[in-house]
């Protein structure tokens, strides 16, 4: 039977000869910059274009046409002639080898690294899984946070699930190197998973603590997302009475503050409650609410309009506040961002 050489990866090195039949009737094996491995060749390679389908010439040098390359230095034996891409530091060494990423790239002749075509059809495939998995998961949440019938904590991880897919797709590496893995995909469900234990077993507050914790200096911008979303479903189907952030007493607070004297009207920040039970008369916390603003107010006499803002948009961003009056950061917000 007659003998036929196949290049058996994706670099295009030859590994494997088979006879007519498809048997096989050599292998060959080689460490990522291209020596042969211990114990290969193995029968028959009957080729000498070997590694990347080069030609192996005297002294186990590669003749890649424009220079010559040795697999046990891992390196060219003569310098480039170019610095192809000058951006990039591995260019910089014009003896090193497809930018020290032999298992990545190759170079056809000598002269510039390029990406295999076996490997960027795999990116291609890979990429698709990746915005096609991240592009359902965000349709499902979008789904939960428009159902009137899921609670307040269901709609909490599904804008959170958004939030996370938005960053981390923002902030992916993979679009700028030749490999691609859905790995913020998977990053997400790992920090989704987390958060769901978080809150089912402390609340809101666990759940803030597990995300700051997790995302780092990435959490403000995730938490801010994920209320302002579920704050303004929720006050589309608020149902409670309406609440004066600036009450009666803290009014009379603010009037006597050399500062804030004249500054804001009772109906600056009017909010309505989540539900009845929410705000209900003047309950324990509406008292600790008041109390808290005007013992502030006292020992902050040159507070600034932004500053007692902040201060007031502190509370309401507590998880049992934010819960009570979804809507009052907003309102907060769009008072900080005005005169």
């Amino acid at each position: 039977m007659g003998q036929e050489a196949l290049p058996g990866d994706h670099l295009g090195s030859a590994t494997l000869t088979t006879d007519g039949g498809g048997n096989w009737v050599g292998k060959a094996r080689y460490t990522p910059y291209g020596e042969m491995r211990r114990d290969y060749p193995r029968g028959v390679i009957p080729t000498d274009r070997l590694y990347t389908g080069q030609r192996q010439e005297t002294f186990g040098l590669y003749d890649y046409g424009a220079r010559y390359y040795s697999p046990g230095l891992g390196r060219w034996i003569s310098a480039d002639a170019l610095v192809p891409n000058p951006t990039n530091p591995q260019s910089l060494n014009r003896y090193a080898y497809v930018s020290n990423s032999p298992v990545v790239y190759l170079d056809p002749d000598g002269r510039f690294a390029i990406v295999p075509v076996l490997i960027v059809a795999g990116v291609v495939v890979l990429k698709a899984v990746d915005y096609g998995w991240t592009a359902y998961d965000v349709y499902q949440s979008g789904r939960t946070l428009a159902d009137p019938n899921a609670d307040r904590g269901e709609k909490l991880l599904a804008g959170l699930n958004i939030a996370l897919a938005v960053a981390l797709e923002a902030g992916e590496p993979d679009d700028e190197i030749p490999v691609s893995l859905p790995l913020d995909d998977l990053g997400r469900r790992a920090v989704m998973a987390g958060a769901r234990r978080a809150l089912a077993e402390g609340g809101e507050e666990a759940l803030e603590r597990y995300l700051r914790e997790r995302l780092g200096a990435q959490a403000d911008e995730v938490l801010e997302w994920v209320m302002r979303e579920v704050g303004e479903e929720a006050a589309q189907n608020a149902t409670g009475q309406w609440h004066h952030a600036l009450s009666t007493r803290i009014m009379r607070a603010l009037d006597e503050h050399e500062v804030l004297r004249g500054v804001f009207g009772r109906d600056d920040i009017v909010v309505q409650a989540f539900d009845e039970a929410s705000h209900r008369g003047y309950q324990a916390w509406h008292r600790a609410y008041d109390d808290e603003v005007i013992d502030w107010l006292a020992e902050h006499p040159d507070a600034t309009r932004e500053q007692f803002l902040r201060f007031l948009r502190d509370i309401y961003a507590r998880p049992e506040m934010r819960q009570r009056f979804p809507d009052a950061l907003n309102q907060i917000d769009r008072l900080l961002g005005g005169p």
